[in-house]
C-alpha cells in the first residue's frame, strides 16, 4: 500500500522538526487555560465584568457625610453613613478608649488623635479622595 503525501498515513506531508525540541506549555496563574485548537474558530478574550448597580439604590449624599464628618466625626458618623462600618466602628471605639482614659491623662492624646484622623477624612470628603467619592457599595456620592 502506498500513500500519495510521501509515505505519511495522516496526510500532513513531511513536518519539519523542531531543533529546540517539544516546549513546555506555561500558564499565566491570573489568566484562564486556553482551550485546545478548534480548527479554525476564532478565539476570544474573557470579556470584562460590567458594573452594576442594584435596581432603586438611591445615591448617598455627599453634603450628608461632609457635616456628617464635621460635627460627628469623632464618633464615626459619616463612615457608618457611607457604609464603612469598620472604619465607624475603629472610630467609636477609639472615642470610649479616650473617654475611659481621660482619668490617666492618656486620653487627651488619643482623643487628639481620633481628631485628627476625622478632620482628614472630613477635608477627604470635600476633595473626594481616597474612596470618599463613593460609598461602601461603589456608588457614587449625589453632589
Amino acid at each position: 500500500m502506498t500513500y500519495p503525501n510521501n509515505g505519511n498515513p495522516q496526510g500532513y506531508g513531511n513536518q519539519p522538526q523542531n531543533p529546540f525540541g517539544q516546549q513546555p506549555q506555561q500558564f499565566n496563574n491570573n489568566a484562564p487555560t486556553p482551550a485546545p485548537y478548534q480548527g479554525g474558530q476564532p478565539q476570544f478574550g474573557q470579556a470584562y465584568p460590567v458594573q452594576q448597580y442594584p435596581a432603586g439604590v438611591e445615591q448617598k449624599s455627599w453634603v450628608a457625610a461632609m457635616l456628617l464628618a464635621f460635627f460627628f466625626g469623632y464618633l464615626g458618623a459619616h463612615n457608618f453613613y457611607l457604609g464603612k462600618t469598620n472604619r465607624g466602628i475603629a472610630q467609636l471605639i477609639t472615642f470610649v478608649v479616650s473617654a475611659v482614659t481621660l482619668i490617666v491623662i492618656i486620653g487627651f492624646f488619643i482623643g487628639g488623635a481620633l481628631e485628627i484622623w476625622a478632620f482628614v477624612e472630613f477635608i477627604m470628603i470635600i476633595a473626594g479622595a481616597g474612596g470618599y467619592d463613593r460609598d461602601g457599595r461603589g456608588i457614587p456620592l449625589r453632589r
